[in-house]
């Protein structure tokens, strides 16, 4: 992934971060990393998948609203 090879000569960024993820590309290929490299330079990374493609799931429902539950659920973790 050509943003994590750009970053991978700075800092390790140390708070935690989510990312959401294509269920759709995780099924396609098991094999490609869930995090796509980015455990490399944030350590604290918290990965969850949405089913759907990228782009269903930022478009259509009910991928949106499994995105702002999860989105939730990480600050409230976060807040605890």
């Amino acid at each position: 992934m050509v943003a994590v090879r750009r970053t991978t000569d700075r800092e390790v960024y140390p708070d935690p971060c989510l990312l959401i993820v294509s269920g759709q590309r995780l099924r396609e290929d098991p094999l490609k990393s869930r995090t796509s490299s980015w455990s490399k330079v944030i350590p604290a990374l918290t990965v969850r998948s949405v089913d759907g493609d990228h782009f269903k799931m930022v478009e259509e429902e009910p991928h949106i609203s499994e995105i702002a539950k999860i989105i939730r659920q990480f600050y409230r973790a976060l807040s605890d």
